[in-house]
């Protein structure tokens, strides 16, 4: 689950797509410069492995809580795993969730407030919003790929709205004009679409509207 825009590209396969790798927390250098390494390894990229599943563990509640920046890393990691799918869907590693750096990150938390959704030790989830003027502006939606469609999203979205609320009248974000299951998702919460804007690289963003509930 991401939030972006859609746009059409020439591409012929999307499996001829150089990808943006993710990277670990440790191997991050100066700058805001990431060490490239193997896209499988580090924490909360991989599925269980094999031969893993005889004893499975206890369900742990999802806590949802403020974010810090020392939790900048892990949810970069998770940001850019998050997008990968919608790189594959509009045709280009380019979007900014997958060009931001951990530096640019960082700056968000002195801007944004920022929500984390947490099993145990592990970032699942993150959310960001700012007030501006009348309205709460949310954006970078995401759930770690295998915890999708299972409510986290929703949960995130609830408890920024909710914190937001008491300063606000209305909520707005936008997403791709194609990214189907988005949309579903906020018109399931109450979110109406009221514009469509070309972005300078040429994707389509549809932007929703939601009024704080009385």
């Amino acid at each position: 689950m991401a939030i972006h825009g859609a746009a059409t590209f020439a591409f012929a396969r999307p499996e001829a797509l150089t990808l943006v790798p993710p990277f670990h927390p440790d191997q991050v250098g100066g700058g805001g410069e990431m060490a490239r390494h193997d896209p499988l390894s580090g924490p909360g990229l991989a599925s269980v492995p094999h031969g893993c599943h005889d004893a499975p563990m206890a369900p742990q509640p999802v806590i949802v809580e403020p974010a810090d920046a020392g939790d900048a890393g892990e949810i970069l990691v998770l940001q850019r795993a998050a997008y990968q799918s919608e790189a594959l869907r509009y045709g280009t590693p380019r979007l900014p969730p997958l060009t931001q750096t951990l530096d640019e990150l960082r700056r968000d938390f002195d801007e944004q407030l920022v929500l984390k959704a947490t099993i145990g030790e592990r970032i699942v989830g993150s959310v960001r919003a700012r007030v501006g003027g009348d309205t709460g502006f949310i954006g970078r939606l995401i759930v770690a790929p295998d915890l999708q469609r299972q409510g986290i999203g929703s949960r995130l979205m609830a408890e920024i709205e909710a914190l937001l609320g008491p300063q606000v009248a209305r909520f707005e974000l936008f997403t791709g004009d194609r990214s189907e299951g988005n949309l579903t998702l906020y018109r399931r919460l109450g979110y109406t679409p009221f514009d469509r804007r070309e972005a300078s690289d040429g994707v389509t963003l549809v932007f929703l509207e939601k009024p704080r509930p009385a």
